[in-house]
């Protein structure tokens, strides 16, 4: 059986390429796709699914080939198509017999393939689909501040002096650049000082963050770099998460300088910085969303577009909230009546979850930290969960299609970011961190979220020991963005914290790493 979110990604013009471990597998008759990837004849599989969908399979060219029709318009097709199919499947024998078998595979599903010389001493060749030809070596970088090129000579030598593979071309005007990334519309909604600023760009690149964690440690403090690309294949998460970001996401790295606090408190704006990053994401996503409504226009100031307007903004269709301390999540639309004080169990049906945040911290001195902030923000790419896009066009009552691109809603991110840490850096009685904390637990799935607790004595305060019970409730951050959590019998508060605890949603569980 397909999965849905495989048949809605193939109704979208996709193809899959399945690679499948015969050994073992039985040859007599059997109605599983192993048995009939092992076959050698033509035949002819059809395969139910569901009310809607009608699957077909053919042996063809050595390759088990496949696609897929809505009944309704069965009757309409005089054959199947067999010229486009969807689904190639390939097994290990397949491909150890013979490997034009895997360009045969590829070229069945309509991905044409050319041979390139890959550069090693045997010359031997490989095949590679002509949409991924661009290479990854090469990134374009682009600053509209001519005191960024001393940051590029100096990423550019440290690559040829560490051997690295990259290398970095330099533009000094937009009409030199490639098209790939909406340049004119990345710094036309850019409003920062420092951040952002320097941009370096590729269609393909293993992952961000590795090339931006090269250089960390020697980067100039307030450098505003940005290392983004439409593809990203070897994507850092948290822990040894890895991912291939699609086209559609908007995935980027970039660097902050913090310093010069007065205020006594700079570690917890150090521990904060991972919630200020996720909240700049819900704001820089209802922006796009007040936008497409027409509640703002283009042509609003950024200045005149206050975070506590985005915060309040109402609207139809799927919401986008944090979960702590720095994932987006998308949940059904619900009914918000103010602060609501009754005790409930995890309220929101998830629908998905849109962005994602990775934050290092090197710590220079008591009062100067530098950071390298990743973030994966799922804009116009369905799979494998949900995007902006769909979220936009929801929200309208006429399901307009959106306006935006990844290039915009990255200066935006980078913009809300600056100018929160701004106005916490000039702190007075109305702009310090725990008005972006509250801001925060605004935009956040746990207001009085009901929840379990199993943690033990050396990750939380207050703790006697290990708790199981669903005897808590989520009652906000403390001064550090802590979660704070109540026990419903006692009224003795726990502070969490993110990096010794996760949190299972679908459980209502707190859990220590």
């Amino acid at each position: 059986m397909i999965d849905k979110k495989v048949s809605k990604y193939l109704a979208n013009g996709g193809r899959v390429l399945l690679f499948l471990n015969t050994f073992g597998v039985c040859s007599q008759s059997s109605q599983s796709l192993a048995h009939y990837a092992k076959s050698t004849n033509d035949c002819v599989l059809s395969l139910p699914k569901g009310n809607d969908l009608s699957w077909t399979w053919m042996y063809k060219n050595s390759v088990l080939v496949g696609g897929y029709h809505l009944k309704e318009e069965i009757s309409n097709l005089n054959e199947v198509n067999e010229c486009q199919p969807t689904v190639a499947v390939l097994t290990t024998d397949c491909l150890r017999s013979s490997s034009n078998n895997l360009k045969s595979a590829l070229n069945l599903l309509g991905i044409q393939c050319v041979s390139i010389v890959n550069g090693r001493k045997d010359k031997g060749e490989r095949l590679l689909p002509t949409a991924h030809v661009p290479s990854e070596n090469i990134l374009y970088s682009f600053s509209t501040d001519s005191s960024k090129l001393k940051i590029v000579e100096f990423l550019t030598d440290e690559c040829v002096k560490r051997n690295y593979k990259e290398e970095i071309v330099h533009c000094s005007n937009v009409s030199h650049l490639p098209a790939g990334f909406n340049w004119t519309d990345y710094f036309s909604n850019l409003h920062t000082e420092h951040l952002g600023r320097l941009v370096i760009w590729a269609y393909s690149i293993p992952s961000s963050w590795e090339f931006c964690q090269r250089f960390f440690e020697k980067i100039p403090p307030n450098s505003g770099l940005l290392v983004c690309s439409d593809i990203q294949t070897n994507g850092k998460g948290r822990g040894e998460n890895k991912w291939i970001s699609p086209v559609g996401q908007a995935a980027f790295t970039f660097h902050l300088t913090l310093s010069n606090f007065i205020d006594r408190m700079f570690m917890n704006y150090v521990t904060c910085m991972q919630h200020i990053i996720a909240l700049s994401i819900v704001l820089a996503c209802r922006h796009l969303i007040a936008e497409h409504l027409e509640k703002i226009s283009c042509e609003t100031k950024f200045s005149d577009i206050s975070e506590e307007f985005l915060v309040n903004l109402q609207y139809n269709g799927p919401k986008i909230l944090v979960k702590w301390p720095n994932d987006i999540y998308v949940v059904e639309d619900y009914d918000d009546n103010g602060e609501d004080t009754n005790l409930k169990p995890f309220q929101f049906n998830i629908i998905g979850k849109l962005a994602g945040v990775l934050v290092r911290c090197h710590l220079v001195d008591s009062n100067h930290a530098e950071f390298l902030i990743g973030c994966g923000i799922n804009a116009f790419n369905e799979m494998p969960t949900i995007c902006l896009e769909q979220i936009l066009a929801h929200s309208h009552p006429c399901n307009a299609k959106p306006k935006f691109t990844t290039a915009k809603l990255i200066s935006l991110v980078v913009s809300y970011m600056e100018r929160i840490m701004t106005k916490i850096h000039n702190s007075d009685e109305t702009y310090n961190l725990q008005w972006a904390l509250r801001l925060y637990t605004r935009c956040w799935i746990h207001t009085n979220q009901k929840v379990g607790l199993q943690v033990n004595s050396t990750v939380s305060t207050n703790n006697a020991g290990d708790l199981s019970e669903d005897n808590y409730r989520i009652v906000g951050l403390d001064a550090y963005g802590y979660l704070l959590i109540e026990d419903t019998r006692t009224g003795v508060e726990h502070s969490l914290h993110p990096d010794g605890n996760s949190m299972d949603m679908m459980r209502g569980l707190i859990i220590a790493k």
